[in-house]
């Protein structure tokens, strides 16, 4: 892992196309509404625009190929039976990802994992045809600053574009792994499928009276880590999802009644995240804590149900770990009840796999690694000695005793391809179970002597199940020669010796990125700046821009998370100036006629202003979960302005101070997936926000005699305000998804509409302009129905990687009010809204977003400008950022 990700330092540094302190810029823009109220400079934001432009530009396949790609024999990585496994399914089924599918990252797992696995394949032909050197000169040749695709490069260095090098590749692997297959063809052998919906079908589990499977499965999840506990019943060949998420292996117990696994609940009260025990009871259908933060992981049942074996993590090193059981298991949570114990003492970096006891209960197997592949071993309880039971240069994983302890099956990588092996104790001969094209792995068998497995296809991993046991010829096996030459197994891990010193907090270079961007429709260029330490405990992260007109924002955030929760500050800094013409009533300067009357023509004088805005927030985030933050914030206020007049003279006063102390709770329920941010499908999420406000605002000045000049007179507003945001997606029928919003919010007392809530423009009422609808309290719903338009996109234009296109249709009503609400007042509007997901630069979500809302009532305010009437129209809103509002 160090070097992978110290390759990807060595090899995205010679590419860039920039300083190391400045890996880019930024292109913004800003817009406004044309309403706005009097007492403020421009409307709401109803265009906005924020789109990095990378100085390094490397697809995701040759950075994630590249740093995988190390010296043959190293030893640090090398191309091993999985990888070749993955690779293999797709090519021989035709489905290897093109070339504008491996440059972006973004989907399923099973896709990210593609990418990794084809861009290391694709830069190893590049080594073998070219020589490790074209590796070091594409990438050199990317620091061209006008070179933006790999295409050019590949051009340049190699000779054929990049696309026709995906094409030689392709076509010289599929050729390569047809032929090395053909006798595995001709004498395929495989079991029935029991499960094949999803890509990570994993560990299944006779029950103990062999007539159910456990077994975990991701079935209409895009992500590996999303696996559920799920049942089938082999007599009626029905399957149920039984549990939460849960992390392999797993295990019956001897009545068939719990499963025991292993999985992550949330963070500790420290934020850390351990492996636990877990047990469900089937009858019950109730879930059992067994453990709390013990960092055990893979628990398997005793003969008798009175203990489990699991394997304890810590330090790096991987250790057998006894776990004795409670009499009664009929609690909820028996984590101050259960206790353990490690049974080996292993600091050499020693993994430990899915261990099991013997049918007698005194033998442990287990699969160990040290480096890379893994051996079988049984550990024995009374002797506490290890025996190599199946220990060659193959790996070896996977093992499960017979439920008569006769004979052990496992899983085997002898050929290059996975397969399922038995070894007869008694005789000592070993045959092989399966032969197939991707993988066989984790075999577990019930008293008749059926099998059932994962086997991984270019669907993913299945659960299959062999009914009946076929001789099979090792010869038919053949997949390659027996000069695996690029096996770079190590023996005994390397030496490294370091110093070990106490940890400072030494900060990283400072980063730079510039801003070129224009704002209210002026040119407002700056930058933005952020440093860290090395372990990223503090961070500092700030911008400024200014225009010609001195107009500036200055914002500073800093992170301290050695805490918990983690504190902040953020530094806000916003000046205004504008400049203003009256007319002078005390200076005439002529006359005109109107209507045979003299008017007096007045002179004028010129205001500049000058506006201040400094706000301080200070405060804390604890995780509740691993989806929900509690923030307190300390927020303090303090808003200036100056005036200037032609004479030269200046009066400056601050017409705002508050200090407000805020609540909030922030909770994302959605269902994880590759569209969660385009489309939802299932979930909700929302906020709920507490503040008591105290604020003085300027209401007229008086005389200070003493002092001899004008003083502010504040008028004192201080009251509760509460506002909330719930969003719930619910699936109707395949991509179609139906999505509320309920948005609300309330002050405990009547105050100036400096402070007023409002329910208008982008995070409103669409259909209506941002301070059209304001007061005290407001209310609104919004009802959409989403749809997906084009979905998986493979289409490269320039530097974007256009990737889905989704649209909606929503109505909305509400709106913002002082006093009793007036339902005939409630202000209506429907629209259409599309989305479109982007990747730039091959890295950066770049996400667009487009709304329309047609008005449907009229809305007439007031002020002191004059009456004003909205709409009965349409308004539209555009963003450009790295996620959907």
């Amino acid at each position: 892992v160090a070097t992978h990700e110290f390759t990807h330092m060595i090899q995205l540094g010679s590419a860039r196309k920039s300083p190391r302190w400045m890996p880019g810029f930024y292109l913004q823009f800003i817009g406004y509404e044309p309403e706005k109220r009097p007492d403020v400079l421009y409307g709401y934001p109803n265009r906005i625009a924020s789109w990095p432009v990378a100085t390094t530009v490397i697809p995701m396949w040759f950075a994630e190929g590249t740093a995988q790609f190390q010296t043959r024999g190293l030893g640090h990585d090398w191309w091993d039976s999985h990888r070749d496994m993955i690779l293999r399914a797709r090519a021989l089924d035709d489905k290897l990802l093109t070339l504008g599918q491996m440059e972006v990252f973004g989907r399923s797992s099973y896709h990210n994992e593609t990418v990794y696995n084809q861009g290391y394949a694709l830069v190893r032909y590049i080594a073998d045809i070219w020589g490790d050197e074209a590796i070091a000169d594409l990438t050199r040749s990317m620091r061209s600053p006008l070179r933006l695709s790999l295409s050019s490069a590949c051009r340049r260095v190699l000779g054929l574009s990049g696309q026709g090098l995906h094409n030689a590749w392709k076509r010289s692997i599929t050729e390569d792994y047809r032929a090395r297959t053909s006798t595995i063809r001709d004498n395929y052998v495989t079991g029935e499928v029991v499960c094949d919906r999803g890509f990570g079908n994993l560990y299944p589990t006779f029950s103990p009276d062999g007539k159910r499977i456990a077994f975990i499965s991701n079935q209409g999840k895009d992500y590996l880590s999303q696996g559920r506990l799920f049942i089938h019943d082999v007599a009626n060949d029905s399957i149920i999802k039984v549990s939460s998420p849960v992390r392999g292996p797993i295990s019956w117990s001897h009545n068939g009644r719990y499963i025991a696994y292993a999985r992550q609940k949330g963070p500790n009260r420290k934020g850390s995240h351990f492996d636990d025990l877990y047990l469900w009871d089937l009858d019950n259908k109730l879930e059992i804590r067994l453990t709390r933060d013990a960092r055990l992981s893979a628990p398997s049942f005793s003969p008798d149900g009175k203990r489990l074996v699991a394997v304890h993590n810590s330090a790096g090193n991987q250790n057998l770990a006894m776990v004795e059981l409670p009499d009664n298991l009929d609690e909820k949570d028996l984590s101050s009840d259960v206790t353990y114990k490690l049974l080996t003492e292993f600091d050499d970096g020693t993994q430990i796999f899915r261990p099991g006891f013997s049918p007698d209960g005194n033998r442990i197997v287990c699969s160990t690694a040290r480096l890379a592949q893994r051996d079988i071993y049984r550990y024995d309880l009374e002797s506490r000695r290890w025996e190599a039971l199946v220990a060659t240069e193959a790996d070896e994983r996977d093992p499960v005793y017979s439920p008569d302890g006769r004979a052990l099956y496992w899983a085997d990588d002898r050929t290059g391809i996975f397969n399922l092996y038995r070894l007869e104790f008694d005789s000592g001969t070993e045959a092989p179970l399966t032969n197939v094209f991707g993988g066989a792995f984790m075999p577990t068998v019930n008293d008749d002597r059926e099998v059932t497995y994962s086997e991984f296809t270019v669907r993913g991993y299945g659960v299959r199940m062999i009914r009946q046991r076929r001789e099979i010829n090792p010869a038919v096996l053949e997949y390659q020669s027996k000069e695996r030459n690029e096996k770079g197994r190590l023996t005994e891990p390397p030496q490294y010796q370091a110093d070990a010193t106490p940890y400072a907090n030494p900060f990283g270079k400072m980063f730079i990125l510039p801003r070129i961007a224009w704002d209210y429709g002026r040119f407002k260029p700056g930058l933005y700046a952020y440093t860290n330490d090395f372990l990223d405990k503090l961070s500092l992260f700030g911008g400024v821009a200014m225009n010609g007109d001195g107009d500036r924002d200055i914002y500073l955030n800093g992170e301290y998370r050695v805490l918990h929760p983690t504190m902040f500050i953020e530094v806000y800094n916003i000046v205004r100036r504008r400049h203003e013409r009256f007319d002078d009533s005390w200076v005439i300067v002529g006359e005109r006629m109107a209507d045979s009357v003299a008017v007096p023509i007045y002179g004028t004088y010129n205001v500049d202003y000058r506006f201040n805005l400094t706000e301080y927030d200070i405060g804390g985030r604890l995780p509740i979960d691993d989806n929900t933050t509690a923030t307190g914030t300390v927020r303090l206020s303090n808003y200036q302005a100056e005036l200037k007049f032609d004479d030269g003279g200046t009066f400056d006063y601050t017409y705002f101070k508050g200090d407000a102390y805020l609540l909030r709770l922030d909770s994302d329920q959605r269902t994880v997936s590759a569209t969660t941010d385009i489309h939802p499908v299932g979930g909700w999420r929302g906020w709920l926000e507490y503040a008591r406000e105290n604020n003085r605002f300027l209401d007229s000045f008086k005389v200070d005699l003493e002092k001899g000049f004008l003083r502010e007179v504040y008028e004192p507003y201080n009251y509760h305000r509460i506002e909330a945001e719930l969003d719930y997606y619910g699936k109707l029928y395949r991509g179609l998804v139906l999505n509320p919003r309920l948005v609300g919010g309330c002050l405990s007392r009547s105050v100036d509409p400096f402070f007023y809530l409002y329910a208008g423009g982008l995070p409103g009422l669409r259909g209506y302009s941002f301070y059209s609808l304001g007061g005290t309290n407001k209310a609104l719903v919004r009802m959409s129905l989403r749809f997906p338009i084009i979905d998986a996109i493979d289409r490269r234009w320039g530097v974007f990687n256009l990737d889905r296109v989704y649209g909606a249709l929503f109505a909305e009503a509400g709106d913002a009010w002082t006093g009793d609400l007036d339902l005939d007042e409630i202000k209506r509007d429907v629209g259409a809204e599309l989305r479109i997901k982007m990747f730039s630069w091959f890295a950066f979500p770049t996400d667009i977003q487009l709304t329309g809302a047609y008005s449907l009532d009229r809305v007439v305010t007031e002020d002191i400008t004059g009456r004003h009437e909205y709409g009965l129209g349409w308004r539209w809103y555009f963003t450009l950022l790295f996620d959907f509002l």
